[in-house]
């Protein structure tokens, strides 16, 4: 966390991403192993895990990732892409979770990714057909792409702190 000129800026766990990163290597090894018995997926391992590798690796590139709250509001950027949002467009934020089912041999596994959530006002305009499809599955219309090495429930309650404080009544 870096506190500059009233402003937070939160990054992304680096450790994280590094190991993403070496499981993504190996995968991208097993795809040059499969090469002589089966072609075709080794060329799927190599080709799929070889551009997540580089998503890896841009995202340790600094400035690539983060959320930098300032007074107007809050800045979330993944992989240079950045999305401001001020804060009178937000009702509140709350820590949750959304199941994510993972395939495994023999059959489903659900998995819990534990995320910060929140709802716009009522007359915010923006991103309609996005709100709804999040809605539907998480039960808000939008979520913070990471917890920047924040436990969940300490990062939204900063956000609303942040919202609140900064928020015109």
């Amino acid at each position: 966390m870096t506190m500059r000129n009233g402003t937070i800026t939160l990054r992304p766990r680096k450790l994280k991403t590094i190991g993403f990163l070496l499981i993504f290597f190996a995968f991208v090894y097993g795809g040059f192993s499969f090469m002589d018995e089966k072609t075709l997926l080794g060329w799927s391992c190599i080709i799929f895990f070889g551009l997540g590798a580089i998503v890896f690796i841009i995202q340790l590139i600094p400035n690539s990732s983060y959320l930098k709250l300032t007074e107007d509001g809050f800045e979330m950027r993944s992989l240079y892409r950045s999305y401001f949002t001020k804060w009178d467009e937000i009702k509140s934020f709350r820590a949750g979770s959304i199941s994510i089912p993972t395939y495994i041999q023999f059959g489903i596994m659900h998995t819990k990714k534990k995320m910060v959530f929140f709802d716009y006002e009522k007359d915010h305009k923006k991103h309609r057909i996005g709100k709804a499809f999040s809605n539907a599955l998480s039960g808000s219309q939008a979520a913070l792409p990471d917890l920047y090495g924040m436990k969940v429930d300490d990062l939204a309650k900063l956000m609303n702190k942040w919202k609140n404080k900064n928020s015109v009544q």
